[in-house]
């Protein structure tokens, strides 16, 4: 679940999704109570007639574009009104969806998706081409999708995302902007070589019926990867009828998933109702789910405790309370909340150029006392990037074997850090530490949050900070376009592989280390991707790039291992902690899935039993 990805998170959504999410080995999920086996006698309760649902959905989805959506709110969302080729099941397995069966080659690089007679929402038929075209449009450079990389497994798709457009504000190149003629010359140029890369994209549709992908490599984990969000079909003629304004509305979309949405009220809720054009409606009992859109964290405790919202995550100062009535749940998940360091040269504050400045600042924060004394929610202090919930492909722990040991200490190591600080500074020729801007969210926790994490590192080490807190669709725009010093992060898993969480700080494709280039225009925002203390070091990037070339699983483990060293010795991030999962739930909820990696949250098989009044 910025989860992100699910991949970028911001507090209020991590906080609802302590209500959502359960981590299994090997990206699974704990089984619910099927409403077929509380049906079978007569002596058990029926469902409910009124099958509805309460959620706090805590932020305003930034994007409901799955081609360009990066954030947790977001998937929730769009993980409930589209299907795509295959979805995860109740019990954690790959389980066909929109394709009703697939083959795969015997080198393991050609699948043939066999499609199901599936139907939009205004009743056109789901065909082979709404997934290529919406594929080929997230791999698209003119997009601009963050999560293109996704699709990189696919023969050709690199290659036409690394496409560079010409940059109209290239006033040297271009002194009259985009209504030079050269620029008009060279955007058609390149507008032609985009085109006839994507068509060079290893995605094939003999017929309507049929999908034929062909991977660059073999990947152990690709199928898996056909129920994330950015491979999801969208239609071209609604893309193109709607332009910048598809998707903002629910009038401004077609779905074919289980639900769709009814309405949506922008900042205050969104409602999804079933949507009888999906091909499995007949297993979905929910009619309908309210989602409200509460920063706060106080407001949705007494909504639960009212029977107004349905499952809640339980924020630290409730935790003692649910435990003591007995309902509190709590599990692990995987997602890592971290520091990020702005080295961008272009950044005015030059303090984080010295990677003793940021060495200092990640051994002088007290990742144990924060867990212990702030979250008390059973979260662990994060001692390297990739939380221990992510397995390798014998289902055992990275972290704990190929890792093995503390690379980022539990509790702070003051004087180290003081001694690092002033290192750093002299290196510099800077006499002293200038003020740190602090960007994080604008809800309850986030601020309590980031001024407890300002507060103890300003301790440790004397540092100044500017806290900036703003919601969460702008601190994601901020967080790309570097205006920060230092951010407050949180990535969750998409899928249960370490290359989740360790190729966010690749370098941007095409460039290395040594790029003339590299810290200018020319390499645009979604070039960083995710990358955005926009760091670059070649040996990772190449370890990176080893792994997606092999299947043999000591060898990628091995490079992994390697890499969060790396990533330990450069500092460009500093892990804070691994959270855990605190939620409650009405007793009349039942079958809500939930998952550590992948989509966060399956709604399909929920439904109500013994609700009051229903």
């Amino acid at each position: 679940m910025r989860k992100r990805n699910k991949r970028l998170l911001s507090l209020v959504t991590f906080l609802l999704l302590a209500a959502f999410l359960i981590s299994a080995c090997g990206g699974g999920a704990k089984t619910p109570a099927s409403s077929s086996e509380s049906e079978k006698t007569g002596s058990e309760t029926a469902i409910d007639k009124d099958q509805f649902l309460n959620v706090n959905l805590g932020d305003e989805p930034p994007s409901l574009d799955p081609g360009v959506s990066t954030d947790a709110v977001s998937f929730i969302i769009l993980n409930d009104i589209l299907a795509g080729l295959t979805r995860y099941g109740p019990d954690g397995k790959i389980q066909p969806e929109i394709a009703q069966s697939w083959d795969v080659s015997d080198d393991g690089k050609t699948y043939t998706f066999h499609l199901r007679d599936a139907k939009w929402s205004d009743g056109q038929p789901v065909t082979s081409k709404d997934f290529a075209y919406a594929w080929k449009r997230a791999i698209d450079p003119r997009t601009g999708s963050q999560y293109a990389y996704q699709l990189a497994y696919i023969q050709g798709a690199a290659e036409a995302n690394g496409l560079t457009p010409p940059d109209p504000k290239d006033t040297k190149k271009y002194p009259q902007g985009d209504k030079d003629p050269k620029y008009q010359q060279d955007l058609a140029a390149f507008n032609q070589q985009a085109d006839e890369a994507l068509s060079k994209v290893g995605i094939e549709t003999p017929d309507d019926k049929t999908l034929v992908v062909h991977l660059a490599q073999p990947t152990v984990y690709w199928l898996g990867l056909t129920s994330f969000i950015t491979y999801l079909p969208v239609r071209q003629d609604i893309v193109e009828k709607y332009g910048d304004q598809f998707a903002t509305e629910p009038d401004k979309m077609v779905y074919n998933g289980p639900f769709k949405i009814d309405s949506w009220t922008h900042q205050s809720e969104l409602v999804l109702v079933k949507n009888d054009s999906y091909w499995d409606a007949a297993n979905v009992k929910l009619q309908k789910i309210h989602f409200d859109m509460i920063k706060d964290i106080t407001t949705p405790v007494n909504m639960f405790d009212a029977g107004q919202l349905d499952t809640i995550g339980v924020p630290s100062d409730y935790i003692q309370t649910y435990k003591d009535k007995g309902i509190l749940k709590t599990e692990a998940d995987a997602v890592t909340w971290y520091l990020e360091f702005n080295i961008d040269p272009r950044n005015p504050n030059k303090a984080f150029q010295s990677k003793k400045i940021r060495q200092a600042i990640a051994i002088a924060f007290d990742r144990q006392g924060f867990v212990d004394n702030v979250l008390k929610n059973g979260s662990l202090p994060a001692t390297a990037l990739t939380p221990p919930s992510i397995h390798d492909q014998e289902g055992n722990s990275f972290n704990e074997k190929w890792v093995g040991k503390d690379l980022f200490p539990k509790t702070a190591d003051v004087e180290q850090a003081k001694q690092l600080l002033q290192e750093g500074l002299k290196d510099l020729g800077l006499k002293q530490m200038p003020q740190v801007t602090f960007l994080a969210g604008d809800s309850e926790t986030a601020k309590k949050y980031s001024q407890a994490i300002t507060a103890n590192i300003s301790q440790n080490l004397g540092i100044q900070f500017k806290l900036v807190n703003v919601d969460f669709k702008t601190r994601l725009d901020m967080m790309k376009k570097g205006q920060f010093d230092m951010v407050y992060a949180g990535w969750g898993a998409d899928y249960d592989d370490p290359e989740t969480f360790m190729n966010l700080f690749d370098c941007p494709a095409g460039y290395t280390s040594s790029s003339p280039d590299l810290y200018t225009d020319k390499v645009t925002p979604g070039d960083w991707a995710f990358n955005d203390p926009h760091w670059c070091n070649d040996q990772y990037t190449s370890l990176d790039k080893s792994t997606q070339t092999t299947n043999d699983n000591t060898a990628r483990m091995q490079a992994f291992a390697q890499m969060e060293q790396i990533l330990r010795d450069e500092v460009p991030i500093a892990p804070m902690y691994w959270p855990a999962r605190n939620y409650v739930e009405q007793p009349w909820v039942k079958g809500i899935v939930r998952r550590s990696t992948g989509a966060d949250t399956e709604f399909k098989w929920a439904y109500t039993q013994g609700r009051p009044n229903s």
